[in-house]
């Protein structure tokens, strides 16, 4: 089993990560102006911190430590593109939330149930798992191999209903660069977090990589 520890890199993520998280908590207690939108906003710094700890846990090899945990932020990736979809829809539509509007979080929840089923087998066939040694069912490798690609679909599909969302709604020019710019800032994520599983199967593909597609991101 690898020894944990942090180096350079790790611990400026770590940095991020909870910069990420206390961002998003200032944004949840906002009491100013679109107060819904805010929360919008800091649900999704929040999830993304959590996102940077759990690829810390990966990095350091803390993750062989509570292997339980081993991926735990991966669901949080069919939340993004919900999130940002209700928060323009709130500040430029000014609609309330509606009970089919929970709808948007069933893949969310279905991944969850997934890797709940995985994460609460015993400790030796995690640590199997996250070492490359364990047997997976054929169903299961192919869940495994799909999931990622379903989710960058999930959140392309939320960029491409925000832009249309965006370009029928008339808004002041100030407000209009600043949308934009956040519709261009999440396509560069999903582009960043597709390029990960395209550049992964390559030889030259290393730790480096990995920090520098997760420092775009």
């Amino acid at each position: 089993m690898p020894q944990p520890s942090f180096d350079t890199w790790t611990v400026i993520f770590l940095f991020f990560a909870f910069q990420g998280l206390l961002t998003g908590i200032a944004f949840l207690f906002i009491k100013r102006g679109q107060q819904q939108a805010f929360r919008f906003i800091g649900v999704l710094l929040i999830l993304f911190g959590l996102c940077l700890i759990d690829y810390e846990l990966f990095w350091t090899h803390y993750s062989f430590q509570v292997p339980a945990l081993a991926e735990f932020s991966f669901p949080f990736y069919f939340l993004f593109g919900p999130l940002l979809y209700w928060y323009f829809r709130f500040c430029l539509q000014k609609t309330s939330f509606t009970r089919t509007d929970w709808l948007h979080l069933i893949p969310w929840l279905l991944n969850t149930g997934w890797w709940i089923s995985l994460s609460s087998k015993p400790e030796s066939e995690l640590i199997a798992m996250m070492s490359g040694r364990y047997r997976f069912e054929t169903y299961q490798i192919f869940v495994l191999t799909a999931l990622p690609w379903i989710r960058i679909a999930s959140m392309t599909a939320y960029a491409i209903i925000i832009g249309l969302m965006l370009r029928h709604t008339t808004m002041l020019k100030t407000i209009r660069v600043w949308s934009f710019g956040m519709l261009i800032w999440f396509g560069g994520f999903i582009l960043a977090f597709g390029s990960y599983y395209i550049l992964v199967r390559f030889p030259f593909f290393n730790a480096e990589w990995d920090y520098m597609i997760s420092l775009f991101m």
